[in-house]
């Protein structure tokens, strides 16, 4: 089926997606096929959305939405609530993203469908982050954990224990994010998730650096201590750099560059602090070159910063 196919190479081959989810359109609309049609604009903006095109796709959803409600399709019409509130989340507009996933949220309950409800969850506990509402936030994401864990979705625990961790640090429980990514580590490793992996160790190596140079974690600290905790931070976001270099995920190099970067300058090692920091600079400089091409191609919206949303198929 065509919009099997969008959603299979959206990423790989976005210019050929789009030719066939437009094929689905236009067969769909003569043979005078609503459900179809509604599955074909899902596609189409599905494929918009892999491509950054985002106010375009949101235009796709949104038709595929007035159809659902038409034919009364309420499974469809949460998946297509869920995926709008995706897109306004990937755009920053967090009150219409909030909007959005709570008109779904209901509708996945009645029906008991436990894995859109987990990702819903997930994305929730994000976009509360983000309106920094940590408590909602921490609910959330323990109430997505809880179920994908019931679901034995290793892929969806690993996003929320490493969104756990994030979220422990911002409210100044360092302890406890060790915890979360530690355990976001170790499953990422059982399931060779190498871009799980690199994160969770990046992240951990972030915190260690923090409680090497925040004032609230380093005011009754010693030397040898502190030296501990700048060495464990290299240690592990060296790691994490090699993992994004041996699989080229430019954005976690530039991120976890900088932070051993960070950690050799408070050691004194200047040398190879100026090593990192120029390796950072120059993946950065190039993710911008990157990103700037796209908001060319796409004049409407360009997504700044990866978020770890997931999509609700």
């Amino acid at each position: 089926m065509l919009t099997s196919t969008v959603k299979q190479i959206a990423t790989s081959h976005p210019e050929q997606a789009k030719l066939f989810a437009q094929r689905a359109i236009e067969l769909s609309s003569k043979l005078k096929n609503k459900q179809l049609l509604a599955k074909s604009y899902n596609a189409m903006g599905f494929c918009l959305r892999s491509s950054s095109d985002f106010n375009a796709a949101i235009s796709y959803l949104l038709k595929a939405l007035k159809i659902n409600e038409e034919l009364g399709n309420e499974q469809e019409i949460a998946k297509n609530y869920g995926n709008i509130g995706l897109i306004y989340l990937e755009i920053e507009d967090f009150d219409k993203a909030e909007k959005y996933s709570l008109a779904a949220l209901p509708i996945f309950q009645k029906y008991q469908m436990n894995p859109a409800i987990a990702t819903l969850n997930g994305n929730l506990g994000i976009i509360y982050k983000e309106k920094k509402d940590y408590k909602k936030a921490l609910e959330k994401f323990q109430v997505a954990l809880k179920l994908d864990i019931e679901l034995d979705n290793k892929a969806g625990i690993i996003r929320h224990l490493t969104n756990l961790g994030s979220l422990n640090v911002l409210i100044n429980k360092k302890q406890d994010a060790i915890t979360y990514l530690e355990k976001a580590l170790e499953l990422s490793k059982q399931i060779e998730d190498y871009r799980s992996e690199s994160i969770a160790l990046g992240n951990l190596g972030h915190i260690y650096l923090t409680f090497a140079t925040d004032t609230i974690d380093n005011k009754n600290l010693n030397e040898s201590k502190k030296n501990d905790y700048l060495n464990k931070s290299v240690s592990l976001s060296k790691e994490a750099v090699k993992i994004a270099q041996d699989l080229n995920f430019p954005d976690l190099i530039a991120m976890y560059a900088e932070t051993i970067a960070k950690a050799y300058k408070e050691k004194g090692d200047y040398k190879s602090a100026l090593t990192y920091f120029e390796l950072h600079r120059s993946v950065n400089d190039s993710l911008l070159t990157v990103q700037k091409e796209k908001e060319i191609a796409n004049l409407e919206a360009i997504r700044e910063n990866e978020v770890k949303a997931k999509e609700i198929v």
